[in-house]
Parts: C-alpha cells; structure tokens; sequence
C-alpha cells in the first residue's frame, strides 16, 4: 500500500511539473517575434517555435500518463486552441506543421495512458496476490510457531508420563495404588480442578469412588456411586468430553450432578479385556477447558494403569488367597493364629479383653455319608455365610479344620460374646438347609475362653476353647459352654 501511494505521488509530481514546464513553453512560444511586412516567420524564429512545439507535445505525453485522461484531453484542447491563436497569421501549410502533432501527441498521450493505466492496475492485482501470498505464508509461519509450541507442550507432557511408570512400580497395594493414580493424572492436567478416579464393583456393577484430588474451595460436592457423566462412560465404554454440562443435548443434568459450579469434564474408562475396570475423570469449573488433545492424553494415562491396576487387583486377589479359604471366603488356620498372636500382645499392652470361640458342626460325618461329600461343602458354605452375617467387621472368623470354626471377638467381654454366639447358634439350628430336595437343620457345639481371664498365652487360650467345645458336645450338643 505505502509503494502504491509512492507511485501515485510521483505521477502526479510528474505530470504538474511537466505542466508547468508546459505553461513557461507556452509563455516562450507566445514571444516569438513573427515579421511585420509578411506572414512568415524569420528562420530563427521558426526553428525555435519547432522546438517548442516539440517540448510541448513531450511535455503533453508526460501530462497524460502523470494526471490521466480527464486532464490529458483538457490540456490538449487548450494547447491546440492556443497554437491555433498564436500562428494565425500564418498560412495553412505552416499551421500544419504545429497543429498535426498535437493529434498524433494526444493519441499517442491517450494510448500511453491507458497502457500505463493497464499496467499500474495490473500491477496492483499483482502486487496484492503477493501482498496476500505473504500474509498467507505469514499466517502459515504463526500457526507453525503455534503448532511447535503445542507440541513442545505435548512433548513435556508425554515425557513427564516416562517417570510415571518408575512411581506406579513402586507399589502394588490397592488403595496406595488409586490414590498415586489420582494425584498423578492431577499433576499432568495442570489445568483441572478437580481429578476422580472410580473403581467398579463386580458385584453390585456399580461404580465407587476410590480416590480424588482437588485445589481447595472448588467443586467440594462429590457423589461416590458416580452421577450421569460417570454411568455414560460405565455403560458406554468410551470416553467423554463435556464442553459445557448444563447445555449438554446428551444428558439430563440436575443440581446435585453439576456439584455446584461444573463445567467441564473428561473421562474414560480403565479397561482390560473388554471389562470396565475402573474409571479416570477430571472436571473443571471452567467452560471448553479440555480439548481433544486432553482426552487423547488422559486416554492413553488409562491405558498405562490399566496394566498396573490389574497388576494390583491380582495381587490383592493373592493376598486374599493366600489368607482366605477357597471354600468359605473365611480366613485360614495360619493367619488366625498369626492374628491370635496379634491380639494377646495388643492385650497386654492395653489390657483389654478378647474372646476365642471355636465351633464344630454336630454329627457332621453323617451329612457326608446320608448326601455325600458334596452336600457337606453345602453344609459348610451355608455356616460360613451365616457367620459372615452375624459378626462385625472387626471380627476374624476362620475355618480352623474340616468342619471347625474358630472366631476372634476383640474387645468383646465373655457375656457380650456368649449373646452374638447364641444368636449366630439359633440362626443355624432354624435355617433350612435343602439336601437332596429335603429339608435339613444343622446344629454346632461352641467352646469359649476369654484373655487374660482364662488363660495367660495364646497356646492355653485356644487350649481351654477347645476343652469347652468337647464339654459342649459330650453334654447334649447344640449348646455354648465356657469357663
């Protein structure tokens, strides 16, 4: 643009100084001195108003391409008029000489002109078309320093998933596990208020909330079973990017899912093996804060502790095999004794009491021989379930032998312990148990001793427990006996 207005300045530069030149050619030419007696001019007079004439006609070219045609035509006229006036005393073949040049002057002043005129336009369509190219090429080179500033930003964020795999390896407990998991995904974010992370329950198929990480004062609301956006993502095994959660055509979203100021979310499914696993979200409180980008990395961050979080669930599933019967679900014999052990300790240096009971099934041998080995593992099922119902959660109950049961009660006196073992008695000798399309009940037979009351280690504890439960059934059976 400043070029085009450098052009246009000296055109017009051009063509007022060439008028000017025009005007003091006029004014020399108006002074030729003509012969008074005849209508010719003196030699040196004609040779000097050929000169001029000349001058005025380049001078008349150079107007019509500095100031167009309008001016061109108009300077014409007026110096053909004026020529006219000045030699009008000559005869017609001497006008001739002055007049006929300005015609061919002017023709050649308008072809030049409009040539001119063609090129300058020409050349302004050109010089837009690069004047675009460049801003083209320009827009290219800032949407390329975009881009190489985007992948740096990615580069850095992948790289930092390189030391994620070293702390992941550092632990294959399940709740350490979930909680480096959330705090993890939290850190590479960066830009989240909030990071989720669920697992499911195979039983209930439902999700649980396992482990969250959050900036303070921010979205403080959080449903544990998951809210709208979670079971999407449950049922539909994909992943999901909410812009915006109130104007979401996909959802039904009321107060108690948008957990107050939510905008924004991501989430994808922890999967293995076709199977939901568990689930990774990060909300915001800020609309369109994710991209595409976003979920792709927090996709690929759940593929990578998919591995890991199996890793943990086998090993916890170890761990539980390793102290729990394959059976029953209940403890086994060697880590009820380990627990044992635990508990006379924590007695004496707190000097609380605790209870051991040890049940036997009544005339067990008789299932096995009227059903067959099969309806025993019905029989013992069904006590095991019936325990498991009975006693709280801070209780260790365990299957000691084949058809024994051995339970911990902490912190429970010997009366406490005696109303929990009768009811868990009654509910076994008045629960059906179908054998064979027949109906059946079993009884048991409960010794119990309590520490330090009855015993001052763990080896005359259980020793004692087991002289009550032989007294329980050499005096009738189906009955609690203690010391």
């Amino acid at each position: 643009m400043k070029r085009d207005l450098t052009s246009s300045k000296f055109k017009i530069i051009l063509g007022i100084s060439s008028l000017i030149i025009l005007m003091l050619a006029f004014l020399l030419l108006s002074f030729i001195p003509y012969c008074k007696r005849s209508t010719l001019i003196s030699v040196t007079c004609f040779d000097h108003a050929i000169f001029l004439t000349i001058l005025i006609n380049v001078l008349l070219v150079l107007i019509w391409i500095g100031l167009g045609k309008v001016v061109g035509i108009l300077v014409s006229v007026i110096s053909f008029s004026f020529i006219c006036l000045s030699f009008a005393k000559l005869q017609i073949e001497y006008k001739l000489y002055f007049a006929v040049p300005f015609f061919i002057t002017s023709l050649i002043g308008f072809l030049m002109s409009k040539k001119f005129f063609n090129l300058e336009q020409k050349f302004i369509i050109t010089k837009q078309k690069i004047e675009e190219d460049i801003n083209l090429l320009n827009n290219d080179i800032e949407e390329g320093e975009k881009d190489i500033l985007l992948l740096n930003s990615r580069l850095q964020r992948y790289r930092n998933l390189s030391g994620v795999i070293e702390r992941l390896s550092s632990t294959l407990e399940e709740d350490e596990l979930t909680a480096l998991i959330a705090d993890i995904v939290f850190k590479v974010s960066k830009k989240s208020d909030r990071c989720l992370m669920f697992k499911v329950d195979t039983e209930k198929q439902e999700l649980e909330l396992v482990s969250s990480v959050k900036k303070t004062g921010v979205l403080s609301s959080i449903n544990k079973k998951g809210d709208v956006f979670d079971r999407w993502v449950f049922w539909k095994k994909q992943p999901l990017l909410v812009s915006k959660a109130k104007n979401d055509f996909r959802f039904l979203v009321t107060d108690e899912d948008m957990h107050g100021t939510l905008s924004s979310i991501i989430s994808v499914p922890i999967m293995s093996k076709e199977k939901v696993l568990g689930m990774l979200r990060l909300d915001s409180c800020r609309d369109d804060n994710y991209t595409q980008e976003d979920l792709r990395l927090l996709d690929i961050m759940g593929e990578i502790f998919s591995v890991y979080f199996v890793n943990a669930m086998l090993y916890k599933r170890l761990e539980e095999l390793a102290i729990t019967d394959g059976l029953t679900g209940l403890f086994v014999n060697k880590y009820f004794k380990e627990r044992l052990l635990f508990e006379v300790k924590r007695s004496r240096k707190t000097n609380d009491l605790f209870s051991l009971a040890i049940m036997d099934i009544d005339n067990f041998k008789s299932y096995n021989d009227k059903y067959g080995h099969m309806a025993g593992d019905i029989v013992i099922k069904h006590i095991a379930k019936i325990l498991k119902e009975t006693v709280e959660g801070t209780d260790i109950v365990s299957r000691y032998g084949g058809e024994e049961f051995a339970i911990l009660f902490p912190g429970r006196k010997k009366e406490e312990t005696i109303k929990i073992l009768e009811a868990i008695r009654k509910k076994l000798s008045t629960s059906p148990i179908v054998l064979r399309r027949q109906d059946t009940h079993i009884t048991v037979s409960i010794g119990l001793a309590v520490f330090p009351e009855d015993a001052d280690g763990s080896d005359k504890l259980f020793r004692n427990a087991d002289r009550m439960l032989y007294k329980a059934k050499e005096t009738g059976k189906n009955k609690i006996c203690s010391l």
